[in-house]
């Protein structure tokens, strides 16, 4: 069992990580946390059993005084860089939210010093495990769609995710967070089509902006990507859509369409070959991402297993959403080579 040790102890923390490590107690073992929020602390030693000894009030405490195998760092953007660099110089395996850094300069000073260390870097990549998700991957691996030429999402929003009260319930408002509504939302998006495409990412065009919110970063951001294939990704998502919007989420291929938003079930399944719907099951339909990402990095630090989502993987689909915001900033595409996940 890994001995684990909590770095960040706000809502996502909270509402996310604890409840998946508690479905699966018999992988991880949480012996310490740190926050600069005595409240904070409070919280989620409650929550996981922890006595005030092991609550510590920042990430080099936590890191000298406790002997760890692994932390988990659920700080905002802007805070992942120092804390998991200075675990891998204690040869302590990392655990990260996503994005894994704010650009791809901390990106690569993440994972030099893991590689400088012997140290594994796994990303909470957890749309990925969701049911639904895995349901896509599924049904696109076998063929049911055919050859993938189109995928689309727009997913339009009211707001951001605010962060605790005791600490800066406002952080994603402003640059400290790399960005707005598209590193922060739209980058889950990316890696899964950017698996459902299963082809290199050859150019991204993209426009930002603020419309709706009084904050310094994007409330909207549509992003077309194309692939190697000669597939399309138009992606839309924003935070400033106050009444909320159609959700769509679908995938076009040459046999037929997958689609999360067209039927109240999802998802549906249309079959150019018999001209129907259908509607396959998906098990544990709401169950969170969480609990299958934790399970499968579990499963890699303790049978050596290469990670499904690992710090190269995570800078990738970095790579796609920085060349959106440079394209955003220059009025033209830009190419890239980004190959998909696992490749």
């Amino acid at each position: 069992m890994l001995r684990l040790g909590l770095i960040g102890c706000g809502r996502i923390m909270e509402n996310g990580h604890i409840p998946a490590l508690k479905t699966i107690e018999d992988r991880y073992r949480v012996v310490a946390l740190a926050d600069p929020s005595e409240e904070r602390r409070k919280v989620i030693g409650e929550a996981v059993g922890i006595d005030a000894e092991h609550r510590h009030s920042s990430y080099e405490e936590i890191l000298d005084k406790e002997s760890l195998d692994v932390v988990d760092i659920a700080t905002p953007h802007f805070l992942h860089k120092d804390p998991a660099v200075a675990a891998a110089n204690a040869r302590v395996h990392v655990i990260t939210e996503k994005p894994l850094a704010r650009n791809l300069a901390e990106a690569e000073e993440m994972l030099a010093a893991c590689r400088a260390n012997g140290v594994r870097l796994g990303v909470l990549h957890n749309y990925r495990y969701q049911p639904m998700m895995q349901k896509l991957f599924e049904l696109v691996r076998n063929g049911a769609v055919g050859d993938v030429f189109m995928c689309r999402l727009e997913g339009m929003g009211g707001g951001y995710y605010k962060g605790t009260d005791q600490y800066d319930p406002t952080w994603r408002a402003d640059e400290r967070g790399g960005g707005g509504c598209l590193i922060d939302n739209g980058y889950h998006f990316v890696y899964i089509f950017r698996e459902v495409m299963n082809s290199a990412m050859t150019s991204v065009y993209a426009r930002t902006g603020t419309f709706a919110l009084p904050i310094t970063v994007e409330d909207l951001a549509a992003v077309l990507c194309g692939y190697e294939s000669g597939g399309i990704l138009s992606l839309q998502t924003g935070w400033c859509v106050k009444g909320g919007a159609q959700r769509v989420m679908e995938v076009y291929g040459t046999e037929g369409v997958i689609s999360f938003s067209r039927f109240e079930k999802s998802p549906a399944f249309y079959q150019n070959s018999t001209g129907e719907w259908t509607f396959p099951e998906v098990p544990q339909a709401k169950q969170s991402g969480f609990v299958g990402i934790f399970a499968d990095i579990a499963d890699a630090f303790e049978n050596d297993k290469e990670l499904v989502v690992d710090g190269e993987e995570a800078r990738r689909n970095l790579e796609a959403i920085e060349a959106s915001y440079n394209s955003a900033k220059s009025g033209a595409a830009i190419s890239v080579n980004i190959p998909p996940p696992g490749a």
